[in-house]
């Protein structure tokens, strides 16, 4: 009765935690007419709560439908500009689900999908620059075309001028790659190597940075790289 009178406040004490509350309570009953109800309601009352959006993205994410998902992260982060994390998640599930092949496949549109992931977490990064996973997501990005294009030199076998040459410049298309990566995976390590005690997901992160730079270098055949990066992942646990 008080959310469907529009109350907002009573003798001074927000209430804005009776919407949040039938808006937790309808969507758990799966009732989704009620949900959209309170939904809209709460928003036109509290419409700078990031609880409504974040509810949306959740509702949407548990229906399954990817691009409901996509289309509702483009009008939350156009409402909220300034708000990183938005940009971040966006990022992410474009990213994860461009990379799930548990259907024996990338989705055809797997491009599309990187380069929109890779927009999301630049401009995370733009808002806020020392936000190491946008970092990491990046460099993974880079990483992983570079591994892309290493992969199709070996379907090209055969021996003729231009196969060799298609082969080269394939290589030399992944080392330029790599180089986009080196960047974005040495700013986890000015992010996090400096700091002391570390949560579990920060040193996870920034295992995975040592662990791919090792790689990288080790591609290139750098060995005082090599041994830099590898005794920094080693030590990831002792540090911090």
């Amino acid at each position: 009765k008080l959310a469907d009178a529009g109350i907002s406040s009573i003798n001074g004490t927000n209430m804005i935690d009776i919407y949040k509350w039938l808006v937790d309570y309808y969507n758990t009953k799966k009732d989704d007419a009620n949900t959209e109800k309170y939904l809209r309601l709460a928003e036109n009352k509290y419409p700078d709560d990031l609880f409504w959006p974040s509810t949306r993205l959740d509702i949407l994410r548990e229906k399954g439908n990817k691009d409901s998902l996509w289309a509702e992260y483009d009008s939350i982060t156009a409402k909220f500009p300034k708000n990183h994390l938005f940009l971040f998640n966006y990022g992410l599930e474009l990213y994860q689900y461009a990379n799930d092949t548990s259907s024996g496949h990338r989705p055809a549109n797997y491009d599309t999908l990187i380069g929109k992931a890779q927009v999301e977490l630049k401009a995370c990064l733009a808002l806020q620059p020392d936000y190491p996973q946008a970092s990491l997501v990046l460099g993974q990005i880079y990483y992983n075309q570079a591994i892309d294009m290493q992969t199709a030199t070996k379907k090209i076998p055969g021996k003729a001028p231009e196969d060799i040459k298609k082969r080269a410049d394939l290589r030399i298309a992944a080392g330029k790659k790599f180089d986009e990566a080196i960047p974005y995976f040495e700013q986890v390590d000015k992010d996090l190597g400096s700091k002391g005690k570390l949560k579990m997901e920060e040193k996870s992160s920034l295992k995975d940075a040592y662990d791919l730079l090792t790689n990288i270098y080790t591609d290139k055949n750098i060995k005082d790289k090599i041994d830099y990066w590898t005794n920094k992942y080693n030590n990831v646990d002792k540090d911090h």
